[in-house]
């Protein structure tokens, strides 16, 4: 195997980057289970962030002494010779917070101990609820009577800003902080707009519209090397904006009400935010998290934001739409894993096939199917783009394997004007009948991108009816100006794609990269034992002999050491090559920018764009008359004018007798000479280390593919037109969930449940403090566990760093208690293991068992809800519900004699909640004026009895008794559940279960009060009108 050493810098080699895609979803608690997966991801990341050298390749570690489970990842990484990335982020709910987290804590270099802290500490269901206790320690921030919610919104918002700040600390970040663990990030959060926006549907022949519902918040960070300019969402000026999104994406309903922009302000005006946000200029530059949201009747302002699993509970697709985009300097093992941490599992349902009754039907229809979301659909999606990747690459195989000798492969296009001068008919002479489609799919691929830049240009949206009319137009112009055979008077089809076809351009970088990234792959293998190898790596070793042997080069490897040299060769083309890539990225991304057609000309430097800015003015005064310029000749004949000079601004027509001129020929050309820069050998100087013999056979090699990319795009183009398969990597999919990790705790067989969180619908982790260390725990052991086990194979080098990884976050996260428990159990297996400088499979093996058998039998967590905390909770929640039903009254009469009630059991709830606490003062009262009222209520009885029977006094007597024994049997029964009394244990649960089953049933009702005011429904006749 090559050695790990470079051969220049004496650090380990990266061979790969294996790039991390992430989704994250689950609601309310099940999120702190969540944060520790975060935890772990963004450790994996820290332990081989390189230091990046001046020419792009990778130095030194950036952390020096690696922490915590960070030591294991370094091991884990140097093993694989492998850089950890994560670099997309799509999250929803409650889970989607710590997506928007560890985002920010991957752009800045920043620690993510404030969100687990903000986790345990404010997570609690006593701060939560939405009544007076809730905004005592909120500096400047009031209630807002009646309450709209069960829990605090503005807490939650305050809590989730309070956190972002303290992860910038005393020194935030500036624009032009480059991150040393991701060059390029994308976090998507989901949302759900209450109110709808009203956007166009795209129709052959009108223009219909409808609302949308489902919204996504999309955050980026780049650094100048992938986007011209810094790009970096993550500054602390937008804070709020970040605590706005997480808190909409996690607004369960009920629980916190949904959020509008303009109580972001309200809060920026309390305790210490007021000095950093100034609130009226930040908000014009978060426009452009909004940019659908424009115009007066589509004012953001207007809009409520509701959880983001109303509609889209498991975003996957954000994923997939953002992997076409991405490029890298090594070759990318690309994984995605989404968290879940509450598996759905097989209901036993025994269907006879019964037709479902009335009830079940409405049942499904209004509650049950509109929240289930499978993510079957998202996952085959990401498989046909993996099996198109995979055929895409096996016929370059293919081509490679039955080619035979390089002579008989044809100089594939003529070089500049030559070629441009051609027609169809006189190439397919040369090259075959089948360059006719491909050639065909080329035209209609650039005409297609040049009608989507004019659109953005224009100001115009790039779908719908309108959209479909300028393509019709487009496709004018071409039929009135180019032809595909000779001796016809128009100008040849080809000479259009030199000009403005920039995707070929593309498309050859991305060959020639991915040919880069298939020798590399290979390298290792060529000094390897043969015996030793998997099929894989065999197959990838052959392969990559075949490519360089085709080339027509020779290349001498002799041992490691040359290879290393040929790696390093390889790698610093490969980077040169994506700059050059970068630069046709940041160039077009220019020639598309949306409304470049409204800017002052004289603020443009460039004088190339400035003309082409200029030149597309005409086709505004078009875009809202198209229909009438395409059924009018004269009219159609001068705006294919227009479009012929506004090409002919883009890239000047060729063979003219003058220089070239436009952007597009400018940026084709800088590209162009970048790329032959890189594969001339004009740069071998900067390689220290690399020998020129070896420099120049890469570079020959690559040339050969450079020149020759027409034969290969002939073959592969219109396999992927139209798919955006981007990365030529497959796409790995993995769960990390409590029932996926196994190795301590089989979630499906052991009869203790890893998670405090899943109670009492997914809300019990808020009850207890220890739940929510518990949970945290679980999410990092379960997350290390997977994302070892999906990175290396089982091993016994697996084995030991599995282990390593699971003591070290014990350590961290046990109370003393029990991890002194813990120690004593593994007794000598756990010194035998640390000691050992090798661990046998055998003291692996005893170790892991008792780690089993610790969790199994000996873990000490009390499941057992805290009684004064639950019953405290039940009787604020009662009379939160009330005051919001009171609210609710003013809009829906129905609800005031429920709110009537509620409010006052609330207050009866907690009266007797305050004298059933053991030794508290209202309970020493309580208990000393019963005394008085039972002697008072038996005088009254013998009183009556002395002046007959039958009588108010004894009648009165005798209620006020049983009364009294009421409450005081009632408080007494709340004084020993609060107590831990075991034989008013179940008598208090029944209780519990029926406020529970009561607070349900408040919330139907409001369901049907919304059904009462929509008029579908009508209120029962007792309730009145």
């Amino acid at each position: 195997m090559m050695a790990t050493q470079s051969s220049t810098s004496g650090k380990p080699i990266v061979e790969k980057e294996v790039r991390f895609a992430v989704v994250m979803y689950g609601g309310v608690s099940l999120a702190i289970y969540i944060n520790g997966v975060a935890q772990e991801l963004y450790k994996l990341v820290r332990a081989t962030a390189r230091e990046r050298n001046e020419d792009g390749s990778s130095g030194d570690y950036v952390i020096k002494n690696p922490e915590s489970s960070e030591a294991v990842y370094r091991k884990l990484g140097e093993l694989l010779r492998s850089r950890f990335v994560v670099d997309i982020l799509s999250g929803t709910s409650a889970g989607g917070i710590n997506a928007v987290f560890l985002a920010k804590a991957l752009a800045n270099n920043q620690p993510m101990s404030q969100l687990e802290k903000m986790w345990v500490e404010q997570g609690d269901i006593e701060l939560l609820i939405n009544d007076k206790k809730s905004v005592a320690d909120l500096a400047g921030i009031q209630m807002k009577p009646p309450p709209t919610s069960l829990l605090n919104s503005q807490r939650m918002y305050y809590r989730l800003l309070e956190a972002f700040d303290g992860m910038d600390g005393s020194a935030p970040k500036s624009k032009d902080t480059a991150s040393p663990f991701v060059d390029e990030l994308d976090l998507y959060v989901t949302a759900t707009d209450i109110r709808g926006l009203w956007l166009p549907v795209p129709l052959a022949d009108a223009e219909a519209h409808e609302y949308r519902y489902r919204t996504v918040f999309r955050f980026y960070h780049s650094t100048m090397d992938t986007k011209e300019d810094w790009s970096q969402d993550f500054l602390k000026a937008n804070n709020p904006f970040l605590a706005f999104a997480a808190r909409a994406t996690s607004s369960f309903p009920f629980a916190f009400e949904p959020i509008k922009l303009e109580d972001v302000g309200l809060v920026l005006k309390a305790g210490n935010f007021v000095q950093n946000y100034p609130y009226v200029e930040l908000r014009k530059s978060w426009e452009r998290f909004h940019k659908d949201y424009k115009g007066e009747r589509d004012n953001i302002d207007l809009h409520s934001f509701g959880d983001g699993g109303y509609l889209d509970n498991k975003p996957f697709s954000y994923i997939t739409e953002t992997l076409r985009r991405r490029r890298a300097d090594s070759p990318v093992d690309r994984r995605l894993f989404y968290i879940e941490p509450a598996p759905e599992r097989q209901q036993n349902n025994t269907s006879d096939g019964a037709r479902p009754d009335a009830v079940e039907n409405v049942a499904a229809a209004l509650l049950s199917l509109p929240r289930y979301e499978t993510i079957r659909d998202d996952l085959l999606q990401l498989k046909a783009r993996n099996d198109l990747i995979e055929r895409t690459n096996n016929i370059l195989r293919q081509i490679e394997r039955t080619r035979g000798s390089v002579g008989k492969l044809k100089v594939w296009g003529a070089s500049g004007s030559d070629w441009s001068s051609q027609y169809l008919d006189e190439i397919i002479s040369d090259y075959g009948t089948g360059y006719a489609a491909y050639h065909q799919l080329r035209v209609a691929d650039t005409l297609d991108e040049f009608a989507v830049a004019v659109a953005r240009n224009i100001g115009m949206e790039e779908e719908g009816r309108t959209f479909n009319l300028l393509r019709q137009l487009v496709e004018a112009w071409k039929r009135r100006n180019y032809a595909s055979n000779s001796g016809d008077p128009r100008y040849s089809e080809n000479e259009l794609l030199f000009r403005l076809d920039l995707t070929w351009r593309v498309r050859r970088l991305y060959f020639l990269t991915r040919l880069i990234d298939d020798i590399l792959l290979g390298l290792p293998s060529f000094h390897a034992d043969e015996a030793k190898l998997s099929p894989a790596d065999q197959e990838q070793k052959e392969y990559a002999q075949e490519l360089i042997k085709k080339s027509g080069a020779a290349w001498k490897i002799p041992d490691e050491t040359a290879g290393n040299q040929y790696f390093e060769a390889l790698s610093a083309i490969k980077r040169q090559l994506n700059q050059a890539y970068m630069e046709l990225r940041v160039r077009g991304r220019k020639l598309r920018a949306r409304n470049l057609a409204v800017r002052d000309v004289n603020s443009i430097d460039d004088a190339d764009l400035r003309s082409h800015v200029q030149a597309i003015q005409p086709l505004r005064e078009v875009k809202d008359r198209l229909m009438e310029t395409l059924q009018d000749e004269e009219s159609l004949a001068r705006a294919c004018k227009d479009i012929e000079a506004l090409s002919l601004s883009l890239s000047s027509r060729p063979g003219q007798g003058e220089k070239p001129t436009g952007y597009l020929y400018q940026t084709m050309t800088v590209v162009s000479r970048m790329c032959r820069e890189a594969l001339s050998g004009a740069n071998g100087s900067s390689l220290p280390g690399v020998p020129q013999p070896v420099l120049k056979d890469v570079q020959d090699s690559l040339t050969f593919y450079y020149d020759h990319f027409e034969y290969f795009d002939m073959l592969t183009f219109p396999i992927t037109y139209a798919t955006p398969i981007g990365e030529s990597d497959v796409v790995d999919v993995y769960r990390i969930s409590p029932e996926d990790a196994t190795g301590l705790v089989d979630a499906r067989k052991s009869s203790r449940p890893k998670l405090a969180g899943t109670r009492l619908g997914n809300f019990g982790a808020f009850f207890k403090k220890e739940w929510r260390q518990n949970d945290i725990m679980w999410g990092r052991l379960d997350g290390a566990e997977r994302i070892i086990s999906t990175l290396l194979p089982e091993s016994r080098a697996r084995a030991e760093l599995l282990l390593r990884v699971w003591l070290t976050i014990l350590k961290e996260n046990l109370d003393p208690a029990n991890l002194k428990s813990l120690h004593d159990r593994l007794g000598g297996a756990r010194e035998d293991f640390e000691t050992a400088e090798e661990p046998s499979v055998e003291q692996m093996a005893k170790l892991q068992e008792a780690l089993q058998t610790y969790f199994e039998r000996h873990y000490a967590l009390d499941l057992e809800f805290s009684p004064q905390t639950t019953l405290n909770a039940m009787g604020r929640s009662i009379s939160v519900m009330g005051s919001l039903l009171e609210g609710l009254g003013q809009k829906y009469p129905g609800a005031q004699a429920p709110a009537f009630w509620l409010t006052r059991l609330g207050k009866i709830f907690m009266g007797v909640m305050q004298v059933a606490v053991p030794g508290s003062l209202p309970g020493l009262f309580f208990q000393h004026w019963m005394k008085v009222a039972y002697v008072f209520e038996v005088f009254l009885i013998v009183a009556g009895a002395i002046l007959g029977f039958n009588n108010t006094v004894m009648r009165f007597g005798i209620f006020s008794l049983l009364l009294t024994l009421s409450v005081d049997l009632t408080v007494r029964l709340v004084e020993g559940y609060l107590k831990g009394s075991t034989r008013l244990m179940s008598v208090v649960r029944g209780a519990a279960k029926f406020i529970v089953v009561f607070v349900l049933l408040a919330v139907l009702a409001l369901i049907y009060l919304g059904l009462v005011f929509l008029k579908i429904a009508e209120l029962p006749a007792f309730l009145g009108t």
